[in-house]
């Protein structure tokens, strides 16, 4: 159970049976997050600040086989080959309201929340992947992600409210080795997402 308010674990129920002001949420779940750091691109270095998670977020992960099916005449069924295990495909919703991104999260829910909004939007400007801190990832072996995509969305009836989907997938990084004309050079930053 993420947090209660006004006796509803919802946050919306709890807006829309009790009328809230502000709410201090006594958070016992685990908060996901992104750390700072910075990367380079082009010579150039580029840094990001940390962005914590509402704490009442659902996060999806999906993985599958990459494998090539050969049907062959007058065969039932077909020869199947596994090539290798896919990147995993990751989903997190929640909703924001003003402090529910806050290290100590709160809800006021009568004013927009501009600053998470905005917090989330910059992640799109990472163009590089990116350390994640969450114990469900953790268990999947999920460390580093890139960032696909980043829906935001209104909340019907709650116009300080925004729904928000962040998509990624998951990033393992490689070392590759090239041979050129008998050298063998070291690619560090040759991306391979897996």
């Amino acid at each position: 159970m993420p947090f209660i308010i006004n006796g509803s674990t919802s946050p919306i129920s709890a807006l829309y049976d009790g009328g809230i002001e502000v709410v201090t949420i006594d958070d016992t779940q685990e908060r996901v997050y992104f750390p700072a750091g910075s990367y380079e691109v082009a010579g150039r270095t580029y840094e990001y600040e940390k962005c914590v998670l509402p704490a009442a977020i659902q996060i999806k992960a999906s993985r599958k086989k990459i494998i090539q099916r050969t049907e062959i005449v007058g065969r039932r069924g077909a020869v199947v080959e596994i090539i290798s295990t896919d990147d995993w495909d990751i989903e997190i919703n929640g909703i924001i309201s003003t402090g529910s991104m806050a290290e100590t999260p709160y809800i006021n829910p009568n004013v927009y929340p501009h600053e998470e909004v905005r917090a989330l939007a910059n992640l799109m400007q990472i163009d590089s992947d990116i350390e994640i801190i969450a114990d469900k990832l953790t268990d999947m072996g999920i460390h580093r992600v890139v960032i696909d995509s980043i829906d935001f969305s209104p909340v019907e009836g709650f116009p300080y409210l925004v729904s928000f989907s962040i998509k990624m997938v998951s990033y393992t990084p490689y070392e590759l080795e090239l041979a050129t004309e008998g050298e063998v050079a070291l690619e560090r930053d040759f991306q391979i997402y897996g």
